[in-house]
């Protein structure tokens, strides 16, 4: 089981709301978004993006919601983010994961 220590909706919510008052209607209406959970490390440089294993893909923000899944095998963490892809690339603020077996 995963435990985030932050309501993910919440990020979503706001990730959306960021993007939707930016995006024109049509782009709003396009079912090409796509949710990512990513990490930052400070042992490398760089944002890492689980593009092979998104979190949801192919909605639209007209749809209202998305569910969504944090994988059981993501290991516990204190900074991870998740990025909305759409018509820019929203990323929330950091949020733990903690790994409850």
């Amino acid at each position: 089981m995963v435990f985030l220590t932050s309501p993910l909706y919440a990020l979503l919510s706001f990730l959306a709301a960021t993007s939707s008052l930016a995006a024109p209607v049509s782009t709003q209406q396009q079912t090409n978004w796509m949710v990512v959970l990513g990490y930052w490390s400070p042992e490398s440089d760089g944002e890492h993006l689980d593009y092979e294993h998104p979190l949801a893909s192919g909605f639209s923000l007209a749809d209202g919601e998305v569910e969504v899944e944090i994988p059981a095998d993501v290991e516990s963490g204190e900074n991870y983010f998740i990025v909305l892809f759409g018509d820019s690339g929203n990323v929330s603020p950091n949020f733990t994961i903690d790994q409850i077996l």
